[in-house]
């Protein structure tokens, strides 16, 4: 949807992270993030 290859979901999980968030690198989601994703859904 935003340009994530989601074949190594982890790693797709961090490269976001580590774009949009940038102060928590971990490979899974949490709640604030998947607001941050919603919104760059809406967005685009």
């Amino acid at each position: 949807m935003i340009g994530y290859d989601i074949s190594n979901q982890s790693a797709a999980i961090k490269a976001f992270k580590l774009h949009y968030i940038q102060n928590d690198v971990s490979g899974t989601l949490n709640d604030y993030d998947k607001k941050v994703l919603y919104n760059l859904y809406r967005k685009f």
